[in-house]
């Protein structure tokens, strides 16, 4: 099965809308037939592959929480042997509110990021044998997103949704039950293989300018004073060879540079040109 791009706009609505409809066509269904059993063993051998290009979902939670995602090239196998599921590339992106030139607005950030990725769930095995593999992930918070609130909206869908799966067979609204005790969960035999993984907590964008303007400040600042220096050292040996008495400032008399009295423009000149020479570099 190739399809070509799905899109939607989900929310909990939706799930209980698409449940009731899934209710109605069960009850409108006639009674299946009991089937003959067959005591001859199928060697027929079935597999099955979807392959879909592109997906883009928004996600509206409960509470007020909105999610973005988008997954490319996405591929569906179902082997005897197991499930398997690939994509080159999901993204989950949160929306920030921004001021742009004071004007209130919607931005979209990157959220979480996971480019060519594989998942292999092996079938007849317990516990359930689950293998991952992927290229790299990448989860960025935006500066003042706070990650616990969309935590705590999927977790009351997911909730919400449990619930709703128990009603609607039922045909009775009741509020969801207090939570009992439950068994330990069996967990599955997880492998997770990734080349690179980066966790990055956005800062401010003037604090990130700041910071960047920091380190890249100090080493600008030394190679500007070396510079200085080999520009006074100049100016002082064209100034000795002209046999004009003017104090030399202890670092040019200290300075390690030797350089000829020859030169093609004034000092006024090459001083301007200095300065263009600090300006470009504190540009680049």
């Amino acid at each position: 099965v190739n399809i070509k791009r799905i899109r939607g706009y989900l929310d909990l609505a939706h799930a209980y809308s698409l449940l009731l409809a899934l209710q109605a066509f069960k009850t409108l269904s006639p009674p299946r037939r009991a089937k003959a059993v067959s005591t001859k063993e199928s060697t027929m051998q079935v597999t099955t592959q979807c392959n879909i290009d592109k997906i883009q979902l928004m996600w509206e939670f409960p509470l007020r929480m909105k999610l973005y995602s988008r997954i490319s090239s996405l591929s569906v196998q179902c082997p005897d042997t197991g499930i398997r599921v690939n994509w080159s590339s999901v993204l989950l992106a949160v929306p920030l509110d921004v001021m742009c030139d004071s004007i209130p607005q919607v931005e979209w950030q990157e959220l979480l990021q996971l480019p060519d990725w594989s998942i292999f769930i092996q079938a007849g095995v317990l516990p359930t044998a689950i293998a991952i593999e992927g290229a790299s992930a990448r989860l960025r918070i935006p500066f003042e997103y706070v990650l616990a609130d969309l935590i705590l909206d999927m977790n009351v869908t997911f909730k919400s949704l449990k619930h709703l799966t128990k009603m609607v067979p039922s045909g009775v609204f009741s509020n969801p039950p207090i939570p009992s005790a439950e068994h330990a969960k069996s967990m599955p035999n997880l492998h997770l293989r990734l080349i690179a993984l980066t966790v990055e907590a956005a800062d401010d964008e003037f604090e990130t300018r700041l910071g960047l303007i920091w380190k890249a400040g100090q080493e600008a600042a030394r190679l500007r004073l070396e510079r200085d220096d080999a520009f006074e050292a100049k100016v002082a040996t064209i100034r000795a060879a002209n046999n004009e008495d003017v104090s030399t400032p202890s670092r040019e008399a200290q300075s390690e540079f030797q350089f000829t009295s020859e030169h093609t423009v004034s000092i006024a000149e090459a001083r301007s040109r200095l300065f263009q020479v600090h300006a470009g570099a504190w540009k680049s």
